[in-house]
């Protein structure tokens, strides 16, 4: 029906700038990126049952569904922190480069964009947290794991960086955008679709030969999709 079912405001003194939610799709989890806090809603009541104070400017949130724990990455103290998804205490920390902001998790690797340093960190999160890092395109920004790559969207060159789980290092380099961000992919058709922001436009990927076939203008800057399979 296309209709809203329910409505739940954020607090008074929040102003969430990130989210995600649990894979069981009873709670959510709002990122504060103004006053560095994190907040756990739960979907039935509507109702803040945890929050916690992070600071450092934190920039992206991500559920790690095998690890069960939540990776915030914090951009001004240049590390990841990781989280009880239930309680919000803090599990550890990881340092990366300038900047970081989107992260992903494939094959139990962590990976890590380092937007003012234009590089990508992998840490592998079976072997104590060993790490590695190599360039990518300009501004990464946002990661976004399929069953065969990791797309990186390069904020500031207008490109995606295409990884392979195998390779330590750029396989493919997709240009024609303007200022990719968010990201989604659809399983059935194979297709990645990016949220271009300068061109107020959807960018369609063929994930299977790595093409770029276009856009769909919107009118309108998208911040953020979703693909419902």
């Amino acid at each position: 029906s296309y209709q809203v079912v329910d409505f739940f405001p954020a607090s008074l003194n929040d102003v969430p700038t990130f989210m995600t939610a649990s894979p069981d799709g009873r709670a959510v989890f709002l990122l504060d990126g103004r006053n560095g806090s994190l907040s756990r809603m739960d979907l039935f009541t509507g109702q803040r049952v945890a929050s916690v104070q992070l600071d450092f400017q934190p920039k992206y949130l991500l559920y790690m569904q095998d690890q069960n724990k939540l990776a915030v990455s914090l951009s001004l103290s240049q590390e990841i922190v990781f989280l009880d998804p239930v309680t919000l205490r803090k599990a550890g920390t990881i340092p990366v480069g300038s900047s970081p902001e989107g992260i992903s998790v494939l094959a139990n690797r962590l990976y890590v964009a380092e937007f003012a340093d234009n590089s990508v960190s992998v840490v592998d999160l079976a072997d104590g947290g060993s790490q590695s890092r190599f360039s990518v395109g300009f501004g990464p920004r946002r990661l976004l794991a399929t069953d065969t790559h990791i797309y990186v969207s390069n904020y500031l060159d207008g490109s995606l960086s295409v990884l392979s789980p195998d390779q330590l290092g750029v396989i493919q380099q997709v240009s024609g955008l303007g200022r990719p961000l968010e990201m989604a992919f659809n399983q059935f058709y194979r297709r990645l679709f990016i949220a271009d922001e300068q061109m107020a436009a959807l960018g369609v990927l063929d994930a299977n030969t790595n093409q770029f076939l276009g856009h769909v203008f919107l009118g309108a800057k998208p911040y953020g999709l979703a693909v419902i399979q």
